[in-house]
């Protein structure tokens, strides 16, 4: 699973990488756009935040400025990478959570890690989506 989680957190980082740099390059700041773009950020340390057992103290949609957001995508991916990268289990353990609304939750981690990344797919598709 390790090597398949590589290459799947390698090739968001590569599309929120791409992503980026179109709107830098095209000066685009659509505030749905910013918004979606942060939430993709944001959503991504919330998981890590989850399954690490750390404090959740990130709200999902916080909107991010132009200037800020860049360096939180590009943290939330390293971040992501790394975790990947020195874990040292199989990726079996099951995590215990508390969502956004207090709710208390329990999923394998393998299910969590392949949400978060289709979850990112799904928003970078809605700005794409936007941008046309």
């Amino acid at each position: 699973m390790k090597a398949y989680f590589n290459k799947l957190y390698r090739y968001n980082h590569w599309a929120n990488s791409q992503l980026m740099e179109y709107l830098e390059k095209y000066n685009i700041r659509d505030e749905e756009v910013l918004k979606l773009m942060s939430h993709i950020a944001t959503a991504q340390h919330l998981w890590l935040d989850r399954i690490q057992k750390r404090n959740q103290e990130r709200h999902v949609w916080i909107v991010y400025s132009w200037e800020l957001l860049k360096n939180e995508t590009i943290n939330a991916d390293a971040d992501w990478m790394k975790y990947i990268e020195i874990h040292s289990a199989d990726f079996t353990e099951q995590i215990s959570y508390v969502d956004t609304k207090g709710q208390a939750h329990e999923a394998a981690l393998t299910d969590s890690i392949i949400l978060v990344a289709n979850h990112i797919s799904h928003h970078r598709w809605q700005v794409l989506r936007r941008l046309r």
